[in-house]
């Protein structure tokens, strides 16, 4: 029998050498697919024939040759050899694409050229779906004759180097008429020819550095450039490990520059590594207890305004500098005056003086007649020296048993007739008839419940309306003269003009007229 060359041997050889070249590559470079590139991928797999064909699943070898119109769609060519048995071999009788005895070894190679769709083109990873069109060989010959393929399937990419993948399978071989499903899995290898990426910029043209021939200290600082954190130091400077200046008091200014070594952890500094001192007070911020000093003020070893007299208000906001220790002042530095008499609490001797009161240095309200009662309560504001007087500041009234009765008896519950007499037209009270409102005075003061009228009343000379007119000034006149010389309280008194409406003798006579022009007290007493 003549002996038939097969690929297997060959491929079974050429495929642990052609994965384990990959493997060895560097896998440093970026990975995506590019558009423009060509692919061209050998692999090896394993394929599961449909029962109806009576054929071994088998080993696959193949290659395919494809080309990327973008990073997501391409086109391959693809060639695949499978060398089958017949499966069972008591099959005497053929069906429709089988294979029966006396047939032992089949070759089979399948072309298809199919389209490509990448999912995640820019990924390391890259999942596809394929599908396309081809045919398939057999030798012997199938029974079947029509060979046409429709092929569908999905695998995926995963890129080791910018260049370099594996790829997985798993696909569907349709043999279009007889509706025959052979599904082919297989492992690949792709390398990736030319193509542009996504992230490729203008070319760069690649210049190659000569090796230095030893470690190079540019600054001179002793630490080698490749270790220097801070290239460019001064010469001289002191360096730490790193190559940067030494900062001692770790206040982020190196020692070279630090004006202020020695600051305490946590102190923030200037520029010159000095502690700062924001309000220019001569007091650093770290020490300042009274911090947002306006500039120009001087200060304590606590940076606090200075307060000389210790009354709490700084001197430069204070307008009493001088105030006694102890003396409590308001916000201008100024001893307080609680009941703004014009004397200070610490000196008035009489606080809570009403508002209004003229006072004393002692903050006292005035006493002129020097008779104990104030001259804003003094009821009798003139009352001699010496004299003993009432709360009201008017003179105490002495009067007898007798006396108090009498006075009940004229004043109390009827009108009563004072001894006045006024000039034509006037209502001055003559001097001499002082005495006699004395007792009306003297009687308001023994009875305090006492309230009553004063009445004026005028004869038939002159009009009427004169008259009333006359006889009410007339009655105010004594009620004011009262009010003012004994202190009795002014609601007490009432007033009030009758003119000539209550004559109590005839005014035809001068008598009768006398007797009609006269000033009545008519009061209650409880």
């Amino acid at each position: 029998m003549k002996k038939i060359f097969s690929m297997v041997p060959v491929m079974k050889k050429m495929a642990p050498v052609l994965f384990a070249s990959v493997l060895l590559l560097p896998l440093t470079a970026r990975a995506e697919i590019k558009a423009g590139s060509v692919e061209v991928s050998p692999f090896v797999g394993y394929n599961f024939f449909e029962k109806v064909q009576n054929l071994e699943n088998r080993p696959i070898f193949g290659g395919r040759l494809g080309y990327n119109f973008t990073n997501t769609f391409g086109i391959e060519g693809s060639w695949e050899y499978i060398r089958s048995r017949v499966d069972d071999k008591n099959k005497t009788f053929s069906e429709e694409g089988q294979f029966t005895s006396p047939i032992n070894d089949v070759d089979i190679n399948l072309y298809h050229l199919d389209l490509v769709y990448h999912f995640l083109p820019e990924s390391e990873f890259n999942p596809f779906i394929v599908a396309g069109y081809g045919a398939v060989n057999y030798s012997p010959k199938i029974n079947s004759k029509n060979m046409s393929v429709i092929d569908f399937g999905v695998g995926a990419k995963y890129w080791m180097t910018e260049n370099i993948a594996l790829r997985l399978d798993v696909r569907d071989n349709m043999i279009y008429d007889d509706q025959i499903h052979n599904i082919g899995t297989t492992l690949g290898v792709v390398f990736a020819f030319g193509g542009k990426s996504k992230t490729d910029s203008a070319p760069v043209e690649k210049t190659v550095e000569a090796a230095p021939t030893a470690p190079v200290d540019s600054d001179g600082d002793g630490v080698y450039d490749t270790l220097d954190k801070c290239p460019g130091t001064p010469a001289g400077v002191s360096v730490g490990r790193d190559g940067c200046p030494i900062d001692s008091d770790k206040d982020g200014v190196a020692d070279y520059l630090d004006k202020c070594p020695g600051t305490p952890a946590g102190v923030s500094v200037g520029m010159d590594g000095c502690p700062l001192d924001s309000d220019k007070d001569g007091v650093t911020d770290d020490l300042d207890k009274c911090p947002g000093t306006p500039v120009g003020i001087s200060v304590d070893k606590n940076g606090c305004p200075l307060d000389d007299d210790k009354d709490g208000v700084a001197d430069y906001l204070d307008k009493c500098p001088a105030t006694p220790a102890g003396v409590k002042v308001d916000a201008n530095g100024c001893p307080l005056d609680s009941d703004k008499d014009g004397v200070t609490d610490d000196l008035d001797k009489c606080p809570g003086t009403p508002v209004g009161v003229s006072v004393d240095k002692d903050g006292c309200p005035l006493d002129s007649d020097k008779d104990g009662v104030a001259d804003y309560l003094d009821k009798c504001p003139a009352t001699p020296a010496g004299k003993k007087v009432a709360a009201n500041g008017c003179p105490e009234v002495i009067m007898s048993s007798a006396n108090k009765a009498a006075a009940a008896k004229r004043y109390c519950s009827k009108p009563a007739v004072l001894g006045i007499n006024f000039d034509t037209n006037m209502t001055d009270i003559k001097h001499h008839y002082y005495d006699e409102l004395k007792t009306v005075g003297d009687f308001l003061t023994y009875f305090p419940n006492a309230k009553g009228e004063i009445a004026g009343h005028a004869d038939t000379v002159g009009t009427r309306e004169y008259n009333v007119k006359l006889s009410q000034a007339r009655a105010d006149s004594v009620r004011k003269y009262i009010v003012e010389t004994f202190g009795t309280e002014s609601d007490r008194i009432g007033t009030k003009g009758y003119g000539f409406s209550k004559p109590v003798a005839s005014n035809k006579t001068e008598t009768g007229r006398a007797k009609n022009r006269r000033i009545e007290a008519n009061f209650t007493c409880e």
